[in-house]
């Protein structure tokens, strides 16, 4: 190849990665000074472009950026997944990096970010949208899998929307757990007769009683 060529090629690669990298230290300068809005496009540039979507940064800042939209409630209607966005970006950063500099950081927004999301989907509970109310706590066992509030909501709001065998599930998952609550039996118990399983129910009921003696819907039922 003649050098002048391949100078010129090396410099366009070079220029090429400086200008992706640029990107990345704009939005994050974008979000310092407030100008949130304007990170949002060159961070979205920069975690599709190779020379930028595998670095912990990259990641870090998008998860920064969008937590910043998520505790703002005017651009919360425009952006309304932002604290998915936030908590999925810190998520890959780590994935990245798991010895990252900003582990504490993220686990410490990451609870914020959690405890919004949650918020929300109890929101869309209260105002009957099931289907998102489940669509929000589903996620967020994809976030923690085993948390038992998370499940206990999604089973409700699964109910809710007569999705049985959703609800079946995560009644089922929180028995397994031992969750403290005579109302997942009950609850339990009532999809099991609902399919005709009458067996099933009563065993249900039974090994409910034995922890909740006196729990009046367990009686009843």
């Amino acid at each position: 190849m003649n050098y002048k060529i391949m100078m010129s090629a090396f410099m366009l690669m070079a220029f090429h990665s400086y200008a992706q990298n640029t990107k990345v230290q704009t939005a994050y300068n974008d979000l310092r000074y407030n100008r949130v809005e304007d990170a949002v496009p060159e961070i979205e540039a920069a975690i599709k472009h190779e020379q930028t979507m595998n670095k912990e940064k990259t990641w870090y800042y998008r998860g920064l950026i969008y937590e910043k939209i998520c505790n703002d409630a005017a651009l919360t209607e425009k952006y309304p997944d932002a604290c998915r966005l936030a908590m999925q970006s810190f998520a890959k950063s780590l994935e990245i990096n798991k010895n990252s500099d900003y582990v504490e950081d993220m686990a410490l927004r990451g609870i914020g970010l959690f405890a919004n999301e949650f918020g929300r989907g109890v929101n869309f509970y209260n105002k009957k949208e099931y289907d998102k109310s489940l669509a929000v706590f589903e996620f967020l066992l994809t976030i923690v899998p085993n948390d038992s509030l998370s499940m206990l909501n999604a089973g409700l709001a699964a109910e809710k929307m007569k999705d049985i065998s959703k609800a079946k599930n995560y009644f089922g998952k929180l028995i397994q757990m031992k969750y403290d609550s005579p109302r997942i039996y009950n609850q339990y118990a009532v999809i099991q007769k609902s399919e005709g399983d009458t067996t099933g129910a009563l065993e249900t009921l039974k090994k409910a009683r034995q922890l909740y003696p006196d729990d009046l819907g367990l009686i009843i039922e």
